[in-house]
């Protein structure tokens, strides 16, 4: 499926516009949902083929690579954790995106393209030109009519009478499809006026923490970082002192693999989406200008 410049239809909820980075849950009020860019083009990779395997290779490429990043084994777990906060989707029964073990990870729903309004257009004509009758065709009418008249003067009273209402149905049928055409540009302008009061909601994530008016949050089930937080308290004033404004981080998401390390997933706003990154903490490192930037 090319996603490059159609918006998908996900599992008969989410509509997915991979130029925007964005969702809309048409099941809560066509609610905006704002992608990161890593976590667009994962979801973009996986419903190209809905239920084959993706490596983690693969995207790894997809996502990094191509975009000529090198990221670690982190960032992709961060995208897939991310994107399944964004499509409310429980790790243990995934209705979207299923891990498979040691192989990578699988589109489980649908994704069907959304169907262009203009494309439906041209194709509805096309299918009425078709079956316009040819110069031919009315010409050979013409003179059955000239025939059916001369037997019977009567005949063409009558056809009149009964072609009659076609004409006066028409105008209901502009009016119609005049109507529907409001009726579409009220859809896609509605979800634009509720962007600006809406944000994501999710109960996969969990806040245990607000530095600089910057909140932290961590997966659910997430095992303590009480003995990070003091580190994670100066990475964040770091950061924010590096990232004002319309540059500051609108969340924090840290996450640890090891026991001895953790990594600050820092998530900008829709506008600045590409100066989200990841850095990752060692529990012994001191000098915290140098790690946390």
């Amino acid at each position: 499926m090319n996603t490059e410049n159609n918006k998908i239809i996900i599992g008969d909820r989410f509509l997915f516009d991979p130029n925007d980075n964005s969702l809309i849950d048409t099941l809560n009020d066509d609610e905006i949902i704002r992608l990161g860019g890593n976590e667009s083009r994962v979801l973009s990779l996986l419903i190209q083929e809905p239920g084959k395997v993706v490596s983690r290779h693969e995207l790894h490429e997809y996502v990094w690579r191509d975009q000529g990043f090198e990221v670690d084994d982190s960032s992709l777990t961060q995208a897939i954790s991310t994107l399944r906060k964004m499509l409310q989707d429980p790790t243990k029964l995934p209705v979207y995106v299923k891990t498979v073990p040691k192989r990578g990870y699988q589109f489980i729903s649908t994704a069907v393209a959304q169907v262009d309004p203009d494309q439906q257009t041209e194709v509805e004509t096309e299918h009425n030109l078709e079956n316009t009758p040819s110069i031919d065709s009315l010409n050979t009418a013409s003179v059955h009519q000239d025939d059916a008249q001369e037997a019977q003067a009567v005949a063409p009273q009558q056809n009149a009478t009964i072609n009659q209402p076609s004409t006066t149905n028409s105008a209901p049928q502009a009016h119609l499809s005049l109507l529907g055409t409001i009726m579409l540009i009220i859809a896609f302008v509605l979800p634009i006026i509720a962007y600006v009061n809406h944000t994501p909601k999710s109960d996969a994530f969990v806040q245990v923490a607000n530095y600089d008016n910057t909140p932290v949050f961590v997966p659910v089930n997430h095992p303590s970082i009480e003995q990070w937080k003091p580190l994670i308290e100066q990475c964040t004033n770091f950061y924010n002192s590096k990232h004002t404004d319309s540059l500051k981080p609108i969340e924090v998401i840290a996450t640890s693999g090891q026991p001895n390390q953790i990594t600050l997933n820092y998530i900008h706003s829709e506008e600045h989406s590409d100066q989200s990154i990841s850095v990752r903490l060692l529990i012994d490192q001191k000098g915290v200008d140098k790690v946390c930037g």
